[in-house]
């Protein structure tokens, strides 16, 4: 029924790679070079994770959470109500919004942005 990632929230992280995310893999010869080179465009230049860590770090700024399960648990038991519905419909719209103003960043506003609270589980 529900549980993890929020999808409005997944949602607009497809979104914005869309526009700003790669297209293909840094060409290397071996995986070790191939994730070296991955981890340079993610944190060096033009630092794309600074860029979509700014989604899940908003999010949770403005919802307290990030999961599904978290942000909907007052209709776990009346999960087709009108108020969860509207409810999810503010945090699609709010989401789609936030996913519009990345897209919309040059490369030279990414790199100035901050990295924020880092969410993923990546060895660096």
């Amino acid at each position: 029924m529900y549980g993890d990632t929020c999808g409005a929230l997944v949602g607009a992280t497809l979104a914005v790679s869309a526009v700003h995310g790669r297209s293909m893999l840094p060409e290397a010869e071996t995986r070790k070079e191939t994730l070296a080179a991955s981890r340079r465009q993610l944190y060096t230049d033009p630092g794309l994770y600074r860029l979509f860590n700014q989604l899940p770090n908003r999010f949770r700024e403005q919802h307290g959470h990030t999961l599904c399960r978290e942000l909907t648990l007052r209709w776990h038991d009346d999960w087709l109500c009108k108020d969860h519905a509207l409810f999810c419909r503010e945090i699609i719209t709010e989401a789609a919004g936030f996913a519009a103003e990345l897209m919309l960043l040059t490369e030279q506003e990414i790199r100035e942005l901050r990295f924020g609270y880092v969410v993923e589980r990546i060895d660096r």
